[in-house]
């Protein structure tokens, strides 16, 4: 995946208004040039505290694939939690099965996808088709994660992505010593990527990635340490934060809107080069780039 696969594939046309010219620029270069260090990344961990969007921002991403006819695994521990996000999400999938309709039809994404596909006598993509090929899997340890992942091999159907919300929520099993939690983090997340090498073997054209997040708040493994662990298989690391309106400058105040920032904290072990980061507002209506910017250019 890319750096930019996060957000709504139209959402740079949508709001191209909005952006100014070095945002526009910004986002040329991140979509169309070859940066190695953010294209093709096959596994990723999104970090950031509590409310930076993480759930939100994977499941829309889930939506979109699974609108377009590509099936998604969510893994979760905690079904309270996500079902607390899910009235904001209705929007999201609504919206991920307009933009499918329109697109399959190459209509422009102002035009109502459903009308569009029914004068078309095509049949829309409705909300139950995106929801059934997104199959959420609640986990409560990460024994049972492990369990859950070697029997990857019994499945015919292949995954696009797969997507593990509040990672370390998992550990609670071994969060007993230092030594213990650091074994069974390792452990997990080579089983996690050896299982999205397997199922790329087995449907080489439809490539499996990983989508990881959490807030990294964990108390028993030092931030830095855990960071660094979790690093080994997890190559490009996304930071989700609040953006004060201070900090971000040119964000328009709005109500009922909250600033938030993306930025790449690291790649392959090493600070981001480039320094991109990426500032959006996140409302029960959706997602929506604010601007973008990088410290130099690649």
């Amino acid at each position: 995946m890319q750096l930019l696969d996060l957000f709504p594939p139209n959402l740079e046309r949508e709001h191209r208004s909005g952006l100014d010219a070095a945002s526009r620029a910004t986002l040329h270069t991140l979509r169309h040039s070859p940066i190695a260090t953010y294209a093709g990344a096959s596994s990723t961990l999104v970090c950031g505290p509590a409310q930076s969007g993480k759930t939100y921002l994977l499941f829309s991403y889930a939506t979109r694939l699974a609108a377009q006819g590509r099936d998604v695994v969510f893994l979760c521990p905690d079904r309270d939690r996500l079902r607390a996000v899910l009235p904001f999400l209705e929007h999201v999938v609504t919206a991920a099965a307009r933009d499918a309709s329109s697109d399959s039809l190459g209509v422009s994404s102002t035009t109502t996808g459903d009308s569009a596909a029914q004068n078309a006598g095509v049949a829309p993509v409705t909300f139950d088709q995106i929801l059934k090929r997104i199959h959420i899997k609640y986990i409560v340890t990460s024994a049972k994660l492990r369990c859950f992942l070697a029997s990857a091999h019994m499945t015919n159907e292949p995954a696009s992505v797969v997507i593990v919300d509040d990672y370390l929520a998992f550990f609670g099993d071994a969060n007993k010593t230092t030594q213990t939690l650091s074994h069974a983090v390792a452990k997990t997340s080579a089983l996690l990527v050896e299982t999205c090498n397997y199922l790329t073997s087995t449907h080489p054209a439809q490539p499996t990635t990983l989508l990881v997040a959490d807030s990294l708040l964990r108390l028993v493994l030092p931030p830095p340490a855990l960071v660094e662990l979790l690093e080994r298989w997890f190559p490009l690391v996304v930071q989700l934060g609040l953006q004060s309106q201070a900090q971000s400058q040119s964000l328009p105040p709005a109500a009922g809107l909250t600033h938030h920032s993306m930025t790449v904290l690291r790649v392959n072990k090493h600070d981001d080069p480039f320094g991109t980061a990426l500032h959006f507002t996140l409302s029960a209506n959706g997602l929506s780039l604010a601007n973008a910017a990088m410290r130099s250019p690649p």
